[in-house]
């Protein structure tokens, strides 16, 4: 196996059929590989382009390529773009006429092979500047907008969360000293504490409901609209409206029951002398 097919696992270019793609590597002059966007623009639909020129299905720049595989789309420009056709040429290229080195580095020691690479460089290349480019980072770039938009949301949502946690445990803590004697009363005529927790959440999780009746449409309607400028939105369903519900009836739950377990286990005389 050369340097040019192990390209294929150095960025994870996933094949739909990797023994086929290996086999044919080592049997053609010219070996390429093209992605799906690719079959679906140019390939007659029910052919299969493995083992053809490529020059049957692309004239304009085809050369003298085989095409021995097809490859899983992926992305390299940004979110809001469609992908195009591509064409992965695997062509042995001289070292001498190589303009740039792709490799993969161990993260926690970035820094130490970035600088090695530069003075290997240098050595062998002195007539050519050393520029490294993180392609994780120009793929980033290329989706500035979107990744800065996601983290102001993600600090909304996070700023929410924590205002609707004090709300609720302010509006628990109010409703539980409000009805102290109430909640003595009952246990003077046998209600049992797990009775009054649940009589202090009924209400809560009625308020969680009919919110949810008129938020979820709205979201609906707003994340649908927010969908529609990706090319390739993804998929979500119900549980993405389900999820929210039932951890912020849990998340109540546990803030009434923290707020109301000392009143509800508490001696009702007491109270009720207090009251």
């Amino acid at each position: 196996m050369t340097e040019n097919y192990e390209l294929l696992d150095l960025f994870n270019i996933e094949l739909l059929e990797p023994e086929r793609t290996k086999d044919l590597f080592s049997k053609v002059a010219h070996p390429v590989v093209v992605n799906e966007a690719f079959v679906q623009f140019f390939v007659p639909a029910g052919e299969d382009p493995v083992g053809q020129a490529l020059s049957k299905y692309a004239q304009d720049n085809a050369g003298e390529g085989t095409i021995i595989g097809v490859c899983k789309d992926f992305r390299l420009t940004s979110f809001n773009s469609a992908i195009t056709p591509m064409q992965i040429i695997l062509q042995e290229i001289p070292v001498d006429q190589a303009t740039y080195l792709s490799c993969r580095i161990d993260e926690s020691r970035r820094n130490e092979i970035v600088k090695n690479l530069r003075l290997l460089w240098e050595k062998h290349e002195p007539g050519h500047s050393f520029v490294y480019i993180d392609a994780y980072q120009q793929y980033i770039s290329n989706n500035t907008d979107m990744v800065n938009f996601s983290r102001l949301l993600l600090a909304y949502a996070i700023i929410s969360l924590f205002l609707t946690l004090f709300g609720i445990f302010g509006i628990t803590w109010y409703a539980v000293e409000q009805r102290k004697r109430e909640i003595a009363i009952r246990k003077v005529h046998g209600a049992s504490s797990r009775q009054i927790l649940l009589l202090l959440n009924r209400p809560f999780f009625y308020y969680i409901l009919i919110a949810d009746v008129i938020a979820v449409p709205i979201v609906y309607v707003l994340m649908k609209r927010w969908r529609e400028q990706f090319v390739y939105p993804a998929n979500w369903g119900i549980e993405v409206f389900i999820v929210p519900v039932v951890l912020l009836m849990l998340v109540t739950f546990v803030t009434v029951v923290l707020n109301g377990y000392h009143t509800a286990l508490s001696n009702p005389a007491e109270t009720i002398k207090t009251e």
